[in-house]
């Protein structure tokens, strides 16, 4: 069962609002970061209901709603000025039943054999950590991240991962879920590492596809079920991400709309589980609504459980 779907950090349907305002380093000045908050927090906040309106539930803010969340330039208190506006979104998501995530970028790798991009991955985490925290949410809403680099080889790699994991603090740790990519770890590699640290893993359509290891022939379902048992009932609902492929790209590349057949067979890889599905196309909340309206689908209010479409 579906319990809720939603879409990644910008909203196309409003178009004036957005919640990645940022400026460059060298125009960073407390007076102009302290803007650019203000801002991408008030309209988080209209995002938000239009979200309601619209039935998605589920909604990644972007990395970037505090511009140099963790870098020496962003010297503001800000989880402290800005304190009645964070406790105003944090309220509204609970109130809606809403779910939100957050995805540092690519740069964030706990793994990497840089002792530098360790250091700059660890102040990254803490720094998004402390937007989920204050918005005063629970660690049901998730920091996702991927395994990170695969060189010299996958077992070494793994091994810096552990390493890395174990500095990460415990209250950031407790949000931290990881995801199969598309180029260097798999659901394969990845979830026997889950079960073993007790950390959530979240499953991607498109990246398993992309890149399934020797799992490409075993079925989905079953791959499903599994990842569905390192979600603890304090982590929520296992998250899933859904896309479909640009056919005019490389292996993993996200398609502006989703496929609704493709939806639907993945739908039906469900069974008895329940999920949060986050739709990562580039068609964001265009893309859901046109999807909705091409199945027909009643999404389920949020903070409801409805079942997936039928086709």
């Amino acid at each position: 069962m579906i319990r809720a779907v939603g879409y990644a950090g910008i909203c196309l349907g409003l178009p004036a609002r957005s919640i990645t305002r940022t400026t460059r380093l060298a125009h960073a000045t407390p007076e102009r970061l302290r803007a650019l908050i203000r801002l991408n927090l008030t309209d988080l906040l209209a995002i938000l209901a239009y979200n309601v309106r619209e039935r998605f539930c589920l909604f990644r803010i972007n990395q970037g709603i505090i511009p140099f969340v963790s870098h020496p330039i962003n010297t503001l208190a800000w989880w402290e000025e800005f304190a009645p506006l964070l406790r105003e979104n944090g309220e509204y998501i609970r109130a809606h039943g809403l779910r939100v995530s957050m995805h540092p970028g690519q740069y964030t790798v706990l793994n990497s054999e840089n002792p530098a991009v360790v250091e700059a991955a660890l102040a990254e985490l803490a720094g998004t950590c402390r937007v989920l925290d204050a918005l005063g949410l629970p660690p049901m809403h998730k920091i996702v991240i991927h395994g990170g680099a695969g060189k010299p080889e996958a077992a070494s790699a793994l091994a810096r991962l552990r390493a890395g994991w174990t500095r990460v603090p415990a209250h950031v740790r407790a949000r931290l879920v990881l995801e199969n990519d598309d180029r260097v770890f798999s659901v394969e590699d990845l979830l026997p590492v889950c079960r073993a640290w007790g950390v959530p893993l979240v499953f991607d359509w498109l990246h398993h596809h992309a890149r399934p290891g020797s799992w490409a022939e075993r079925p989905v379902a079953e791959i499903l079920a599994e990842v569905a048992q390192t979600w603890q009932p304090h982590d929520g609902p296992p998250k899933v991400h859904f896309s479909s492929q640009d056919r005019e790209k490389k292996p993993g590349a996200h398609a502006y709309w989703l496929e609704t057949q493709e939806f639907l067979a993945f739908a039906a890889h469900l069974h008895a589980l329940t999920v949060d599905v986050m739709a990562e196309c580039k068609g964001k909340d265009l893309a859901l609504r046109r999807l909705r309206e091409e199945l027909g689908w009643e999404m389920p209010a949020c903070g409801d459980v409805g079942p997936p479409p039928a086709g």
